[in-house]
C-alpha cells in the first residue's frame, strides 16, 4: 500500500485558504497605500509618465499654432534674445500680419508690465484694437496675509491678478492669467479657472471663446431651451458675441455652477450639437476646482511652430486662417531655453516644453475635449481591491517559476488594458499601486508561503522516509517531494567504479596501522571530487569505490561524473600515489534499495549498469588506460576523449563502445591515426590495421590501446579463425 503522509491531501485546501487571505491582505494594502501621500504622489509622477511614454506622441490639432520668440528670430531681427526688450512695434506688425492672414485669436505669453516707447505702445494698442482678437497675459501673484480676529487666527494666502499696462490691456479683447507649477516640479496639470483668483478663466479658456465666437448664437439658443420660461441673464441677452471673451467665460462658469439642473440639461442637449459647441461647454465643466491633467501631444515642438521672424513676413507658406495663434518664448536647444517646464516628454538632452507650448496644448485639449481623466475615487478603490484580490489569490495557487510568469503576465495584461483606455478615452487607471506595490507583494508573499509550506512538508517527508531508506536518500526524496519517491528508488543514474592497482601487494608490505593511514590518505584524494560534484559514495571495499549521481538533468549528471573522474586522477597524480587508480563510468536505469536479510541489511545500488561499470573499470588493466567511459556517458558532452573500440565484456551479451578520458599526451594527429586503425579492424582488414598501430607505437611506445591492438592484429594474422573479433567487436570473454 502506498505511504501517504498525514495532511498531504489537505494541501489544496490550505492553498485556497492562503490565497483568499493573501488576496484580502493585498487589497487592504492597496487601499491603505492610497491614503499615504508619498505613495499617492507617485501615481502622476510615475504611473502617468509610463502611460505617456508607452503611448508616444500623437498628432496635435491643426487649428493651433505657436509663434516662437527664439534665438534664430533674435539673430534675424538683430535684437537681444530677451523678449521683454523687443520693440512693441514688432508685436504690432505681427498682430496685423496674423489678423490679415485670418487668425481667429492671438494669445501673447508675454507680460507687458511697464510702459516702453510711447509711440510704439500706441501703435501696438491700435493694432490690437483693429484686430479685436488679441488676448494678453496677466501675471498671477500670491501673498501671505496674517489674519487674527475672534473667528480666524492664522495666515491666509491671497492671489492677485496683475494686468498689463492700462493702455495695452484696454486695447486687447481680454487679459487672462495662465498658472503653472514652479520648476523643477513636473507639470502634469493646469487650472482652467483658478480658485484663488476668483474663478477667473485662464488664457486658453478665453482664447477658446474668442476662437469659437461664431458659436455664440448656438450657445445662446441652447441655453434658452435649457432655461425654459426663465429669463436669460443680462450678459447673455445680446445679439452679437461678447467683446471680452474672458469676462463672458467667467459669467458662463458662474451660471453653470449656480444652476446645476440647467447645466445637466445643456449637456444632454448639446450631445447632438456641433463639436465646437460641445468644446465650449467642456471647458467649463472639465475643471472641478482642482485643475485638469494635460494630454500632451509629444516632445517639444509637437504643436506646429513658426519662428517669429517668419510669421512677421508671412509669405503664404504658413496658413494662419482659422487658427489660434499663441506667441511666446520657445527654443529648440536647452542652453537657450529660458521658459521651459519639466514634463513627461522632457527629452534626454534636458529640453523642456516652453510655457507658450503648454498654453497651446491646454487650448488644443479643450478644443478636442480630450484631457487626461483620472478615474473616480470610488472606481480607483474598486480596481485596486479587485486587483489585489485577484493577484493575491492567483499567485498563491502557483509555484516557483509559474508564479513569476503569472505575475509578469498579469502585469502585462493590466498595463495593456490601462494603455488601451488611455489611448482611446484618455482614461487614467492607477498603475503604481497595482504594479509596484500590490503585485510584487503578492508574488513575494506567495513565494514565502510556498517556501514555508514546502519546508514543513520536506521535514515531514524526511522523518517518514528515513525509517525506510538511508539518510541521504530520505533527504533527496524530501527535497523532490512525495510524488517523486518512486523515481528515487528506480531511477536514471551515472555510476563511477574505481579500483587501485597493486593494492594486494601493497597491503602485504604494510602493517595494518600503516595500511589504514594510507587508505585514509588515499580516499581523501578520491572522495572530495565526487562529493563536491553532487555524487554519492555508495560503497567501498578495500581500495575499491562505487559512486553514483542521481538527482538532476541527465546531461548534468554525466558531466559531473566525468569531471569527478578527471579530478580524482589529477589529485592522485599530484600526490604521486603508490596506488595508480583505474576508473570506469557508465549510465542507465538503476535500482536503489536495501539488500540483505534478517538483521544484516545494506543500502545498495543494483542493476546491469553496476555490473557493466565494474567490467569497464577492469578493462583499463587490459588496455593500459586509467579512465574508460561508455559512449552513453559521453553523449552530447564536449569533453576531449579517444574512442578505444567496441567490446563485448566478460559475462555480457550486449557490446559497449568505450572511450579513453583524460590522456593529455595524445595529439590530434595521433588520435586521427588511431581512429583509422580502429576503422580497419572493424572492416577485418588486419594487414592494413597492424602497420597503423606499429607506427603509433613508434610515436608513443607506451600507449596501452595501441599495444593492445598491435598484439591483437598480429594474432588475427596468425589465426584468422579466432573469435577474438566478431563484426568489429572485441570479444573480451574469449581472451
Amino acid at each position: 500500500m502506498p505511504f501517504t503522509p498525514p495532511g498531504f491531501g489537505g494541501r489544496h485546501k490550505s492553498r485556497l485558504f492562503t490565497g483568499v487571505v493573501t488576496g484580502l491582505c493585498v487589497a487592504l494594502l492597496g487601499v491603505c497605500s492610497l491614503a499615504i501621500p508619498p505613495i499617492a504622489h507617485l501615481e502622476p509622477d510615475v504611473g502617468l509618465k509610463w502611460l505617456f511614454e508607452l503611448r508616444g506622441a500623437r498628432p496635435a490639432p491643426e487649428e493651433v499654432v505657436v509663434v516662437s520668440i527664439d534665438r534664430n528670430s533674435s539673430d534675424e531681427l538683430q535684437l537681444p534674445n530677451i523678449p521683454r526688450k523687443w520693440p512693441r512695434q514688432l508685436h504690432a506688425n505681427l498682430v496685423r500680419t496674423l489678423h490679415a492672414a485670418g487668425a481667429t485669436v492671438i494669445g501673447f505669453d508675454i507680460f507687458f508690465s511697464e510702459h516702453k516707447d510711447a509711440r510704439q505702445d500706441r501703435e501696438f494698442a491700435r493694432a490690437m484694437q483693429d484686430a479685436g482678437n488679441v488676448i494678453l497675459f496677466e501675471y498671477l501673484t500670491a501673498e501671505k496675509v496674517a489674519m487674527s480676529n475672534q473667528k480666524v487666527n492664522g495666515v491666509a494666502r491671497i492671489e492677485r491678478r496683475i494686468a498689463p499696462v492700462a493702455e495695452l490691456a484696454s486695447s486687447a479683447a481680454a487679459t487672462a492669467p495662465f498658472n503653472l507649477p514652479k520648476i523643477p516640479e513636473r507639470v502634469n496639470q493646469t487650472w482652467l479657472f483658478k480658485p484663488g483668483a476668483g474663478d477667473y478663466p485662464s488664457l486658453p479658456v478665453a482664447a477658446l471663446h474668442q476662437h469659437l465666437s461664431t458659436q455664440f448664437p448656438a450657445l445662446k439658443r441652447a441655453i434658452r431651451i435649457a432655461v425654459g420660461d426663465r429669463e436669460l441673464p443680462n450678459w447673455l441677452n445680446r445679439d452679437r458675441p461678447p467683446q471680452n471673451p474672458a469676462l463672458f467665460a467667467l459669467n458662463l462658469r458662474e451660471f453653470l455652477l449656480n444652476n446645476v439642473e440647467i447645466s445637466n440639461r445643456l449637456k444632454k442637449q448639446t450631445a447632438r450639437e456641433s463639436a465646437e459647441l460641445r468644446s465650449l461647454l467642456h471647458a467649463h465643466t472639465a475643471d472641478n476646482g482642482n485643475g485638469i491633467f494635460l494630454d500632451f501631444y509629444g516632445p517639444p515642438g509637437s504643436i506646429a511652430t513658426v519662428p517669429y521672424h517668419q510669421a512677421l513676413v508671412d509669405s503664404g507658406e504658413t496658413s494662419f486662417r482659422g487658427k489660434a495663434v499663441f506667441v511666446g518664448f520657445s527654443e529648440r536647444l536647452q542652453p537657450e531655453q529660458k521658459d521651459g517646464f519639466y514634463t513627461v516628454f522632457t527629452n534626454d538632452s534636458g529640453l523642456d516644453i516652453s510655457g507658450v507650448e503648454i498654453m497651446a496644448t491646454t487650448f488644443a485639449n479643450l478644443l478636442e475635449r480630450r484631457t487626461v481623466k483620472p478615474l473616480a475615487p470610488a472606481v480607483n478603490i474598486l480596481i485596486i481591491v479587485l486587483f489585489g484580490l485577484s493577484a493575491g489569490f492567483l499567485l498563491c495557487q502557483l509555484q516557483g517559476v509559474k508564479a513569476v510568469l503569472a505575475a509578469a503576465s498579469t502585469a502585462a495584461l493590466y498595463l495593456g488594458i490601462s494603455l488601451w483606455l488611455f489611448n482611446g478615452q484618455s482614461l487614467w487607471a492607477p498603475l503604481v499601486i497595482p504594479l509596484l506595490i500590490q503585485l510584487p507583494f503578492s508574488l513575494l508573499f506567495a513565494l514565502l508561503c510556498q517556501f514555508a509550506a514546502a519546508q514543513r512538508e520536506r521535514n515531514h517527508l524526511h522523518q517518514a522516509f528515513k525509517q525506510y531508506v538511508p539518510e541521504h536518500v530520505a533527504t533527496s526524496a524530501a527535497l523532490t517531494g512525495f510524488n517523486n519517491m518512486e523515481k528515487q528508488l528506480v531511477t536514471y543514474g551515472v555510476c563511477l567504479s574505481s579500483d587501485a592497482a597493486d593494492y594486494t601487494a601493497l597491503a602485504e608490505k604494510l602493517s595494518p596501522r600503516e595500511l589504514h593511514n594510507f587508505l585514509n590518505d588515499y580516499f581523501q584524494q578520491v572522495f572530495p571530487p565526487v562529493q563536491q560534484r553532487n555524487g554519492v559514495v555508495i560503497d567501498i571495499a578495500g581500495d575499491a569505490m562505487l559512486s553514483v549521481w542521481l538527482d538532476g538533468p541527465k546531461k548534468n549528471l554525466r558531466h559531473s561524473a566525468c569531471m569527478a573522474a578527471l579530478e580524482i586522477q589529477k589529485n592522485l597524480n599530484k600526490k604521486k600515489s603508490k596506488l595508480p587508480t583505474r576508473i570506469g563510468l557508465h549510465c542507465g536505469i538503476i535500482s536503489i534499495g536495501n539488500v540483505g536479510a534478517g538483521k544484516h541489511v545494506e543500502y545498495r545500488v543494483v542493476g546491469d549498469v553496476v555490473n557493466t561499470v565494474s567490467r569497464i573499470e577492469g578493462l583499463n588493466k587490459l588496455l593500459g588506460t586509467q579512465i574508460l567511459v561508455s559512449t552513453e556517458v559521453l553523449a552530447d558532452l564536449c569533453i576531449t576523449s579517444r574512442e578505444v573500440g567496441t567490446f563485448r565484456l566478460k559475462g555480457k551479451q550486449q557490446p559497449v563502445t568505450l572511450h579513453e578520458l583524460g590522456n593529455q599526451s595524445l595529439t590530434t594527429a595521433f588520435m586521427a591515426l588511431f581512429a583509422e586503425g580502429l576503422q580497419q579492424i572493424r572492416q577485418h582488414n588486419w594487414e592494413a590495421a597492424n602497420p597503423v598501430f606499429c607506427a603509433l607505437l613508434k610515436t608513443c611506445p607506451h600507449d596501452g590501446p595501441s599495444l593492445f591492438y598491435r598484439d591483437l592484429t598480429e594474432n588475427m594474422l596468425k589465426d584468422p579463425d579466432t573469435l577474438a573479433i566478431e563484426d568489429g567487436i572485441v570479444n573480451i570473454s574469449q581472451k
